[in-house]
């Protein structure tokens, strides 16, 4: 799962199950999405705080976090921590 997806979950399960089925699966793609896409894909007013969370979200991903998460796999733990420290 992207890593955006996941942070979006984290926000709203139905929210990231709704992106999801919409096609946007990877980090780029969820990134392409725009306010008004969000408009489209969650109307009303009672939604507006919810989407103005995940735009918040898709739009401030630190490059630099969602390469670590993915590295976190390849790179055994006490070597990471020593990169890092």
């Amino acid at each position: 799962m992207s890593v955006l997806l996941e942070k979006i979950r984290n926000i709203d399960t139905n929210a990231a199950n709704h992106v999801k089925e919409a096609g946007f699966r990877s980090d780029s793609e969820i990134r392409s999405l725009t306010r008004e896409d969000l408009q489209e894909m969650f109307p009303g007013l009672e939604k507006t705080s919810m989407r103005k969370r995940i735009f918040e979200t898709i739009s401030n991903t630190d490059p630099t976090n969602v390469l670590l998460t993915k590295l976190k796999d390849f790179i055994p733990r006490d070597n990471l921590k020593a990169a890092l420290s």
